[in-house]
């Protein structure tokens, strides 16, 4: 038995790749299909459905970096490695940049409610880049960490504000208090 057979009958779904002239039958569980999202039908805070999304797809990852392992073993020329290699890029990277994505909107949307301003999507932007499979935009390490850096710094901002006026209302509170004591105290019984 080759090894895309042995990958086909491990799981239940299969699609054919061309690449470069030739077809390749790659078997993909339904899991992997984007049109069939598994927890859109509950309710499920948005940060837990994203934090399953992305389990879902690094799982998904795993298991096609498994199912290739067994096929470079088997190769038996750098041109079948090479081949399988590429197979195991472009499988990869979807998933990868679906988690990206992910990411890439839950910081946005912090930011966003933070009202911090970030660099919008551009072509010779060293903050954004477009995935290959997707042809979506996500962040860069170094965009990510600027929008990371300035929401942590306004959120240093707001706390520093909250914490100043916090103590404030204690003392007009506390002076209050005291007044009330005098005054109690200096009316009698």
């Amino acid at each position: 038995m080759d090894t895309a057979t042995a990958i086909c009958r491990r799981v239940s779904f299969c699609a054919t790749l061309t690449v470069a002239g030739e077809s390749f039958e790659r078997r993909l569980s339904r899991k992997f299909t984007l049109a069939t999202p598994r927890i859109a039908t509950m309710w499920i805070p948005l940060r837990i459905k994203e934090a399953v999304e992305i389990a879902r797809h690094r799982r998904a990852i795993r298991q096609i970096d498994r199912a290739y392992d067994i096929e470079l073993a088997k190769a038996k020329t750098s041109d079948d490695r090479e081949k399988a290699k590429y197979g195991r890029h472009m499988e990869t990277s979807l998933y990868v940049d679906l988690i990206e994505a992910i990411k890439t909107g839950r910081l946005l949307r912090i930011a966003d409610s933070l009202d911090v301003p970030y660099e919008y999507q551009s072509e010779d932007s060293p903050v954004w880049e477009r995935s290959q499979q997707l042809h979506t935009w996500h962040l860069t390490t170094i965009g990510y960490s600027a929008i990371r850096k300035a929401i942590r710094q306004e959120a240093r901002d707001r706390r520093e504000s909250a914490i100043t006026w916090a103590g404030v209302i204690i003392g007009i509170i506390g002076s209050l208090t005291g007044l009330l004591s005098v005054w109690l105290t200096a009316r009698g019984p």
